[in-house]
């Protein structure tokens, strides 16, 4: 399979570069721009989103300054991020994905309710729900563990979080993954870490997400009404420690694989 190049799509009147990507198209952005203003030290870059020989979506952060004049600031970090203009709703997800190497980074796979509007600065109050995968932070040293004396089962940082508003207020539910040791081992003889596999179960009644084979977490019950509307999904690489970033690094987030089949085709 040779390399694809993004092409141009027309969207709700606007013009979007975009990517077809097993079976999808994907905005090389989110709809409402290329930078978020509580985040403006990394832009969503067109050119650091590729597909490779095995079809596999590349995400990368570099070097790579854009001037945006209407919050007069120059992001220096370009970041690849697509946006799949479908909604998404009850059914089954997979999303297969290798981690970045580097430090300070910030890989995400999540999915929000839109309008497709800028979305609020946090303590607003009008923030749709939001669903991440999964969102990851490297440290200085690259690695994704963090040591806790309370905490030991749970040492990677790597969560799966749920955002929502009740009664005026924001809220979280925040579940760390339990990955074991072997990839930080694997990653520092070998190189590249160890591809992880997300499994999600999304119905009416309730979202079961599943990591390499293995029950993460459950909602069921009461917490279902802030997850019974369609939304749109994201992947992005990017950058939350800025401090730790090198700017001499290119870093790459890889999803060999993401499949949605809905409810109504799952048996």
């Amino acid at each position: 399979m040779t390399e694809r190049q993004p092409h141009i799509i027309t969207y709700q009147g606007e013009q979007y570069q975009a990517i077809n990507w097993q079976g999808r198209e994907w905005i090389l952005q989110e709809t409402w721009g290329q930078v978020h203003e509580d985040k403006p030290y990394f832009w969503y870059d067109p050119s650091a989103v590729a597909i490779d020989r095995d079809d596999a979506l590349l995400l990368k952060t570099h070097h790579n300054p854009h001037y945006f004049p209407h919050i007069n600031y120059t992001s220096e970090i370009g970041a690849g991020l697509v946006c799949c203009l479908n909604e998404f709703h009850f059914g089954s997800y997979k999303i297969v994905f290798i981690l970045p190497k580097g430090a300070g980074m910030f890989p995400a796979a999540w999915m929000y309710r839109h309008p497709t509007v800028p979305p609020p600065t946090p303590g607003h109050g009008n923030w749709l729900n939001e669903y991440d995968f999964v969102e990851a932070y490297s440290k200085k040293n690259t690695s994704y563990k963090s040591f806790h004396l309370f905490r030991l089962r749970k040492l990677d940082k790597l969560e799966s979080q749920l955002h929502y508003y009740d009664q005026g207020h924001k809220r979280y539910k925040i579940e760390r993954f339990n990955l074991g040791w072997r990839d930080m081992i694997y990653s520092y003889l070998k190189g590249p870490y160890r591809p992880i596999t997300i499994e999600v179960e999304w119905t009416p009644e309730h979202l079961h997400q599943k990591v390499n084979g293995r029950d993460h977490r459950i909602f069921k019950g009461d917490i279902m009404q802030h997850l019974q509307h369609p939304m749109r999904v994201v992947l992005n690489a990017g950058i939350r420690a800025r401090h730790l970033y090198d700017k001499n690094e290119v870093t790459t987030f890889r999803i060999p694989e993401f499949s949605y089949d809905s409810l109504i085709n799952i048996s």
